[in-house]
């Protein structure tokens, strides 16, 4: 069940002495975290529509994920950790590159990736080519989440 659900752990000095030292450490398990980032990274391999979110997603993660909040008193202390920032680097490549493994096992796997990548990504043609309805939404929508935090 510690697997499943996000785990909270309170350390608190043994010192009674002075209690104004007493200092509460929160963790997370970061569970939610990295399959979050896995269900992401599957979801861009699927759509690709969905790479503009990808820098927002990034900053929450590193906020809610790497940076890790330990409480004394009246404020928090954060401290970024590098092993955090791994993980979930090594979880996203797996889920974003699994999507590609069949791909690369074939005999060409250059020719099918620069394939992939220009089908994706069709600068030759215009971004807007064919799809100009769902880039103006996209810009609508991205304004009116932009005005929204004013």
């Amino acid at each position: 069940t510690q697997l499943i659900s996000a785990k909270i752990t309170v350390n608190r000095t043994t010192d009674k002495s002075n209690p104004s030292d007493e200092a509460i450490e929160l963790r997370s398990s970061g569970l939610f975290e990295l399959l979050g980032a896995g269900a992401f990274a599957i979801l861009m391999a699927m759509k690709h529509l969905y790479l503009m979110l990808a820098p927002l997603y990034l900053f929450y993660l590193l906020r809610h994920h790497c940076f890790v909040a330990r409480r004394r008193e009246d404020y928090f202390n954060y401290s970024f950790s590098f092993g955090r920032f791994i993980v979930l680097g090594i979880v996203t490549l797996i889920c974003l590159l699994g999507a590609f493994v069949p791909f690369i096992m074939q005999n060409q796997p250059r020719v099918h990736m620069e394939q992939i990548l220009a089908r994706l990504f069709p600068f030759g043609r215009g971004l807007v080519h064919d799809y100009w309805a769902a880039n103006v939404w996209a810009l609508y929508l991205f304004t009116s989440r932009a005005a929204s935090f004013l």
